[in-house]
């Protein structure tokens, strides 16, 4: 029942051929749970008398199924014996009749390979694969019950992947295939069952330094993990492609160089790059009220500018020329503070037209330090012009 595949089948046309015949096979098969189905076509078999039909109340057709020697299933009927109907007529029953008993007290079917998850400890690297070559330590199934959900851009597509489990320990990980030699995705979730609503906590493709427009298949993903959860990691490829893979889980903070900001004054535009510009050491997301959840990664090389609230509505506009992220588009996030920034994130934009970045608009409060971070997405970094304005 886990897989939905037959796991053995006989037929009665070269081992069952006999009437009134009692036979007994033994199979070796998986811990599972199973469903045993007999079917019987019509004999013509005449249970007129006791006879015919071995004297017994259920007619001639009993089975049992035994495991390890106890009896789990059992059963009998006349299946589809001659009934008469008359002192010279009879008549057949169905043409076949199936029997399915579900082998309920024993092991029972996992709802996915992600409840045998293999444990990966935080700052621990693990290699692995998804190629699923019918042999123990390779790519499993991603679903043989349940579909495993798409989380944020990383849409699973492939039939296999590999799973793994973290124990949380509230602070922010960070998980990451940057040595793949296929294009990977990575999924998070926090819990298996796959019937859930709100069960991903984050998941990318080609995120971060990893991948995308840094020239690699890897992919980063950055969630918030709270002490003690299990969450669950899911590597998967785009469309149908599997491989070999690394997978790091790291702890991340949030710090980064926003001290040493430059100031952006009102009206005045100025040039910039994340050029081998400062990086983010830690990783977060941030909730973008335009685009969803945006991921920042660590690694990434941003740039960072300084607000003085005027008490009124701001505009911050990223722009730069067409191409000059390498064929992505920049980003711009915005902070309250340049503390603890992942939960001071108020806002960002982006726009999906190639080389800019959007405008993001807030009602400043007087006097207030507020933090722009300019980014590229996916790793990809550029030059830009950035402004502010009173709209």
């Amino acid at each position: 029942m886990c897989t939905g595949e037959v796991q053995l089948s006989e037929d009665r046309e070269t081992l069952y051929i006999e009437p009134f015949t009692n036979y007994s096979n033994n199979y070796c098969v998986p811990d599972s749970q199973y469903t045993f189905i007999i079917e019987d076509e019509d004999s013509g078999l005449d249970c007129s008398s006791d006879s015919d039909c071995s004297g017994t109340d259920d007619g001639p057709g009993t089975y049992s199924v035994t495991l390890k020697g106890t009896e789990t299933a059992s059963g009998g009927g006349k299946f589809n014996t001659i009934i008469p109907t008359g002192p010279k007529s009879s008549k057949s029953k169905e043409v076949s009749a199936a029997f399915g008993i579900p082998f309920d007290d024993h092991p029972t079917c996992q709802s996915s390979p992600c409840q045998v998850a293999t444990p990966i400890t935080i700052g621990s690297t693990a290699q692995g694969t998804t190629i699923n070559d019918g042999t123990n330590g390779g790519g499993v199934p991603i679903s043989s019950v349940q579909v495993a959900p798409t989380c944020d851009r990383a849409e699973v597509t492939s039939a296999f992947g590999a799973f793994y489990q973290v124990t949380g320990n509230g602070q922010n990980l960070v998980a990451s295939t940057c040595n793949a030699d296929f294009d990977t995705q990575i999924s998070v979730y926090n819990s298996c069952d796959f019937s859930q609503e709100n069960i991903c906590e984050a998941g990318n493709d080609d995120g971060g330094i990893c991948g995308g427009f840094t020239g690699g298949f890897g992919s980063q993903v950055v969630w918030q993990a709270l002490d003690g959860n299990d969450y669950y990691i899911l590597v998967h490829g785009v469309d149908l492609e599997t491989g070999n893979f690394e997978l790091s889980v790291d702890e991340v903070d949030d710090e980064s160089v926003c001290e040493s900001a430059a100031t952006l004054e009102l009206d005045t535009p100025i040039s910039g790059t994340t050029i081998e510009g400062s990086t983010v050491t830690g990783g977060f997301s941030c909730t973008y009220d335009q685009k969803g959840d945006v991921s920042i990664f660590p690694g990434v090389n941003v740039a960072w500018y300084k607000v003085i609230g005027t008490g009124n509505e701001l505009s911050a506009e990223v722009t730069s020329a067409l191409g000059a992220f390498g064929g992505g588009f920049a980003q711009i996030t915005l902070f309250s503070s340049c503390g603890d920034i992942a939960s001071s994130c108020v806002d960002g934009s982006y726009s999906e037209v190639f080389g800019n970045g959007g405008t993001i608009t807030w009602q400043s409060d007087s006097s207030v330090e507020y933090y722009l971070m300019v980014h590229g997405n996916r790793g990809s970094v550029g030059n830009f012009e950035l402004s502010l304005t009173e709209p």
